[in-house]
């Protein structure tokens, strides 16, 4: 009886399966200097295996590993060659990301469908 407990187990405690979702970078108005562009891109965004990864229309910005806690706060260089930082959450999902060179924030909000 004790081996099927134990086989159990391992199939319940294996390696958690990937999330894949995207996302659109929405200006945050009231944190955000003036002539920021409202709408940014939109990001693919993956977690799994204690890594996050940011891909955007142009390709893949960095791939971090992942606290616990799911925090991060990444400095990254997107493919159009702009410093960004993004921060947060990324077992929430509550997202952000700054350009320092404009003091521009903008939230990642998850699309729909």
């Amino acid at each position: 009886m004790a081996w099927k407990l134990a086989s159990v187990l391992v199939v319940v405690s294996g390696p958690a399966l990937a999330e894949s979702w995207k996302a659109r970078a929405e200006l945050i108005e009231t944190k955000s200097a003036e002539g920021c562009r409202r709408d940014g891109s939109v990001y693919t965004l993956e977690l799994g295996g204690g890594t996050f990864s940011a891909t955007d229309v142009d390709g893949k910005m960095f791939s971090i590993a992942v606290p616990a806690n799911g925090v991060i706060k990444e400095d990254y260089r997107s493919p159009s060659g702009s410093r960004l930082e993004m921060s947060g959450n990324v077992n929430t999902r509550h997202l952000e990301i700054y350009s320092g060179l404009r003091g521009c924030f903008w939230r990642l909000v998850p699309e729909k469908g």
